[in-house]
């Protein structure tokens, strides 16, 4: 539990010392914008951390620690894949978080965790082989010079935007992709 506590300190300490700027090649953008969502998420992990001390169902520290982690870096992803390997660390702590009620429904989660991230990976592939590139920024260069110079995307990029769409919602539970893991 201390350990916890230390680590949300740590995060916190490195939210606010954090100088804005990029890393990895684009890969991680520190902004404005997303020290927003960072602390947001962080004040969310406190949160949840210290409500999880009253409750009956006690998660493990340690996972409510690597979720915010995982939301943290996530809302700084400047490529589409560190946003899915942050979403896919997020899912299966999720899991294992939803294990400690139910297997049945940890399963059924799982099994849909692993669908969305599939089709995740279908709408990246095709927006990859249009543009040659995964980073989000030289994405939205090169669709906008395609634009100019061949003329609107196509179909391609709205089967692409779909399908990363779809596997959002799905992961969301956004209605009509709801099921029913989430009664839990």
């Amino acid at each position: 539990v201390n350990f916890s506590i230390l680590g949300f300190v740590i995060s916190g300490g490195l939210l606010y010392f954090s100088p804005s700027g990029t890393l990895f090649n684009q890969a991680f953008i520190s902004d404005k914008f997303s020290q927003i969502f960072k602390i947001i998420f962080l004040a969310s992990g406190v949160f949840t951390f210290l409500v999880s001390e009253f409750s009956a169902r006690n998660p493990s520290p340690s996972l409510i620690l690597i979720v915010t982690g995982a939301c943290m870096v996530m809302a700084s992803a400047g490529e589409l894949l560190t946003f899915l390997s942050c979403w896919s660390l997020l899912a299966v702590c999720i899991y294992f978080l939803v294990s400690q009620n139910s297997a049945g429904l940890s399963f059924q989660f799982l099994v849909l965790q692993l669908v969305s991230i599939l089709i995740f990976i279908l709408g990246a592939a095709l927006i990859f082989g249009m543009t040659g590139a995964s980073s989000l920024s030289e994405i939205k260069v090169s669709l906008v010079l395609g634009f100019f110079q061949g003329g609107p995307p196509g179909v391609v990029l709205v089967l692409a935007l779909i399908l990363i769409l779809v596997s959002l919602s799905i992961q969301l539970s956004l209605f009509p992709f709801h099921t029913g893991w989430v009664k839990l």
